[in-house]
């Protein structure tokens, strides 16, 4: 199955539809918040509540089985930045979650913490880092892929 997880576009279309014009069949699209516009115009993301989300009433985490695996998406801001990614790893199995999703840094970043996959995608928009406005896309089977992509290159 193909995920494909953006965050951070605070309100700008232009990327999130190319990656929909990019991935024509992907089995998910993820936002991982601070996404701030209406969630009907883009109703193939399932979105979680960002820091900058006040007027949209998204759930704080998502949880999504996709075949062997598990997802917690989250958008990150619930913890402080020096233990992030422990506070999430703990939150993904007190969950059963083997993936996680989060954005808040508009930093990309991928590791394999503690049996858990953490995987950022970056921003949209405001992006931090030479190459631009990133997004991720998982391939999830028995195996995970994770990859980083950037629209400038």
């Amino acid at each position: 199955m193909v995920v494909v997880v953006v965050s951070d576009s605070h309100g700008r279309t232009a990327y999130l539809d190319e990656v929909l014009q990019r991935y024509p069949t992907a089995d998910y699209f993820i936002h991982c918040g601070d996404f701030l516009l209406n969630q009907k115009d883009y109703p193939q993301f399932r979105i979680v509540l960002g820091n900058n989300d006040e007027v949209n009433s998204f759930p704080e985490q998502l949880i999504l089985d996709v075949g062997k695996h598990r997802l917690l998406v989250m958008h990150g801001h619930q913890y402080p930045s020096a233990k992030r990614a422990q506070q999430l790893v703990k939150r993904a199995k007190a969950c059963n979650a083997d993936i996680v999703c989060f954005g808040h840094t508009h930093v990309p970043s991928e590791e394999y913490l503690d049996g858990v996959q953490l995987m950022n995608p970056g921003a949209l928009w405001r992006c931090i880092g030479k190459k631009g406005p990133s997004y991720a896309v998982l391939e999830i089977g028995d195996d995970i892929h994770a990859e980083i992509c950037y629209f400038n290159s």
